[in-house]
């Protein structure tokens, strides 16, 4: 009967072992899954932000492009205005050139 209680107490300690082996082995996965879901989460904000950077910096592209854009438009404007201003004084010379001779 001793024999027999000592046994099961042998049991029972193998049986306390493994469990709190596995304790310990589920404690750990808990952990490095914590630290993958932090990692990941690191990540995917780092890479948000990235985004976030390269989309301000695309508008501002576009910004600078549009207001380039008006500028040289403003300029060829200006041009066809004063090409058409010195077309109609040359007309205006030979006119009155025309009406000397």
């Amino acid at each position: 009967l001793e024999e027999e209680l000592k046994k099961r107490e042998k049991q029972l300690e193998e049986l306390a072992k493994r469990r709190k082996e596995r304790e310990e082995l589920a404690k750990q996965q808990e952990i490095e899954q914590k630290e993958h879901e932090a990692k990941f989460l690191s990540e995917q904000k780092a890479l948000q932000e990235k985004i976030r950077i390269q989309e301000q910096e695309e508008s501002e592209i576009r910004e600078k492009l549009k207001i380039e854009a008006e500028e040289e438009k403003r300029k060829a404007d200006e041009a066809a205005k004063k090409a058409k201003a010195e077309l109609e004084r040359r007309e205006k010379e030979a006119e009155e050139a025309k009406k000397r001779a």
